[in-house]
């Protein structure tokens, strides 16, 4: 039975029969009753449809399933090269960037149109599920964490401002390539890009690296 008449069944017995009550009777020790057991009713309330509850879990679980298999392979039609589209060549880009002076020697590159292009068809093939993973799997694969903790959107704290980057317009671009993420507006992307950018410091030990810090100066003080 799908889960919506799962839940619609379990709802019209509600409504239909409001003072029914469903009682469970449970066995406890006790010093007042003959063989020292008592019979205890479980009200209407706690007595939860265990079958029920875990036939709507399993449909909901398919549903989850069929829906991500879709998207897969949207994503995959989305991402894949026509067959008489060229895949550029990689290797001028240098990726991914690890220090500043490359993020400056790539902008170098892209004020060149066919190169800026060509960066663009192959981020745009990496893909993914969601505007939040799309954005992240482009920008591992243009830089690595120790460059993502040297920059950040707007420029604060005298950091590279990617916004004002050609390779952020070629991020915007790429991301637009995946058909799941098409219709996503710049600003949408924009603030993705932000958070991704925010929380390089966490990611590879980072976090865990702050902690051990932070004992440590706990410690002696």
């Amino acid at each position: 039975m799908p889960a919506g008449e799962l839940v619609s069944s379990a709802l019209d017995k509600d409504l239909l029969h409001p003072h029914m009550s469903t009682t469970s009777s449970a066995w406890a020790p006790t010093n007042g009753c003959q063989n020292g057991l008592v019979h205890k009713s479980i009200p209407a309330q706690e007595a939860v449809p265990s079958a029920l509850a875990r036939e709507i879990l399993i449909e909901l679980k398919s549903i989850k399933e069929q829906q991500l298999l879709i998207l897969l392979q949207l994503q995959k039609q989305s991402t894949s090269p026509s067959s008489n589209q060229v895949v550029p060549d990689p290797l001028p880009f240098e990726l991914p960037l690890a220090e500043v002076k490359h993020l400056e020697r790539l902008e170098e590159t892209l004020k060149n149109p066919e190169m800026k292009k060509n960066l663009t068809t192959l981020l745009g093939l990496v893909g993914g599920l969601s505007l939040k993973d799309t954005v992240a799997r482009i920008l591992k694969k243009t830089m690595n964490t120790s460059l993502a903790r040297m920059i950040n959107w707007s420029g604060a704290n005298g950091k590279p401002a990617f916004k004002r980057t050609n390779l952020k317009c070629v991020v915007l671009d790429a991301v637009r390539c995946n058909a799941l993420t098409q219709d996503a507006t710049d600003k949408e992307i924009e603030v993705t890009i932000a958070r991704w950018l925010q929380l390089a410091s966490d990611r590879d030990g980072g976090r865990s690296q702050r902690r051990k810090d932070q004992n440590q100066i706990e410690k002696q003080q």
